[in-house]
């Protein structure tokens, strides 16, 4: 796990904007072995911030206009 996360944070690697996804129209498909060391993990994490960036931006206060 370790790996991946300092390959995540490497120079030129992009980051993912959980918020700038949530507002776009794109499609992410999430896939992961079921096997030892899969992502699982990761995935879960990732959807839970999806989720998360979701239910903030439809409880937050619209702007007039």
């Amino acid at each position: 796990m370790l790996e991946l996360l300092e390959g995540a944070s490497a120079p030129g690697v992009r980051r993912f904007d959980v918020d700038a996804f949530v507002q776009s129209n794109n499609l992410l498909e999430l896939l992961s072995k079921d096997d030892v060391g899969s992502a699982g993990a990761l995935l879960t994490t990732l959807i839970g911030a999806i989720c998360k960036s979701g239910n903030n931006r439809r409880s937050a206060p619209r702007a007039a206009g």
